[in-house]
């Protein structure tokens, strides 16, 4: 299928997306001028291409299934992933099977409106249930990517992103001695 076809498939969506192809817009600052806030979800703003990507896959609930099964030429003929499709790929599920060990430590806003909040807490307490080492800090009245304009030292980031730090260096010096048996 051409890109003219799929951006008549997709309704003008991708239009300002496929305008930009020819630029690179992985490993940059955001969309020229704006900068993180918590009214552009911390970069994700109408109008530049990634966020436009990202918002449009997701939004209309076709983003799973296009990322697994790609584009059948129409948005209503799109395929639906499989129960072992979308198991593969959720980390809930791999900790219920027993094949996730990793110690997690997930910061996370309670207004994310990207992904819920208790998705996160869910995870964890699977984790915790299955005896696994996890935790989650949910970040009071604050939105998805809140912590993006915050330094090393400024007191939320001491309050909020500096006790994951210390969750992920506590079990690297263990891990690092041989005295955890997590893996």
């Amino acid at each position: 299928m051409d890109v003219e076809s799929i951006e008549r498939a997709l309704s003008g969506k991708v239009e300002i997306f496929m305008r930009n192809v020819g630029e690179q817009i992985s490993h940059y600052d955001g969309p020229k001028g704006i900068g993180a806030s918590e009214e552009n979800l911390g970069l994700l703003c109408r109008g530049d291409p990634r966020s436009e990507l990202i918002l449009n896959l997701f939004a209309g609930g076709n983003g799973l299934s296009l990322l697994l099964n790609g584009f059948t030429g129409s948005l209503n003929r799109l395929l639906l992933p499989t129960t072992i499709q979308i198991q593969s790929l959720s980390p809930l599920a791999h900790v219920r099977d027993g094949s996730y060990r990793t110690p997690t430590y997930i910061i996370h806003g309670e207004k994310d409106e990207v992904v819920p909040c208790q998705m996160s807490v869910t995870f964890i307490k699977e984790m915790k249930a299955r005896g696994l080492d996890g935790e989650v800090q949910v970040v009071p009245r604050r939105r998805h990517i809140f912590d993006l304009t915050l330094k090393p030292g400024d007191a939320q980031w001491k309050k909020w992103i500096e006790p994951g730090y210390q969750f992920l260096f506590e079990h690297l010096l263990v891990e690092g001695t041989g005295d955890n048996n997590t893996r």
